[in-house]
């Protein structure tokens, strides 16, 4: 991961789109959370495959999850 302390990244089903995008919550200190808020215009409607990392505890945790765009 980056400098931040979470990321999502979508995939577009059928065609190679993608979007990464960083929480736009505020940080205090060098901690997030424990609410996440991100802003995305994804381009195309369809399933999304979304993939977000956190830290929590010095610990990467990644779950997965798939978004209908209409």
């Amino acid at each position: 991961m980056s400098d931040t302390y979470a990321h999502l990244t979508a995939f577009h089903e059928g065609d190679q789109a993608f979007a990464h995008l960083h929480p736009t919550t505020e940080v205090t200190g060098n901690n997030g959370g424990p609410d996440l808020t991100f802003h995305a215009e994804l381009p195309t409607a369809g399933n999304w495959r979304l993939f977000l990392q956190f830290q929590t505890g010095g610990k990467l945790h990644t779950a997965a999850m798939t978004l209908r765009v209409g």
